[in-house]
């Protein structure tokens, strides 16, 4: 793949996500937290965070994951924590997210 096709795959991916996190924003701002009940309508969102969770479950047990660290930064700052499947888990800590990631132009690679 071309870099230029690399770098708009990856900006068209970054403002996707960045548009489910505006999403998760206002209803955090409606509902005062992010645990979106089962039975909320906006399915997409919903699927969108349970995969936020699950990776952040993968990444607080050393596992791979495809998501950079400014976005596990700012799911930690939204309060995002794993999913309630894995509450044995540790939550994400500040140790785990000043593990490096990669950078842009490595980003075929996953944060580990």
């Amino acid at each position: 793949m071309d870099s230029k096709e690399e770098i708009a795959r990856l900006d068209q991916s970054m403002f996707l996500w960045l548009h489910y996190c505006e999403r998760l924003m206002i209803f955090k701002a409606r509902e005062g937290h992010c645990i979106i009940p089962k039975d909320y309508p906006d399915t997409p969102l919903r699927q969108w965070l349970a995969q936020q969770q699950e990776f952040i479950n993968l990444y607080s047990t050393n596992q791979s994951i495809e998501l950079r660290s400014v976005q596990l930064k700012v799911l930690h700052a939204m309060g995002v924590h794993g999913s309630k499947r894995h509450t044995a888990l540790p939550q994400l800590s500040s140790r785990m997210l000043k593990r490096k990631c990669p950078s842009r132009k490595k980003d075929k690679k996953r944060c580990h």
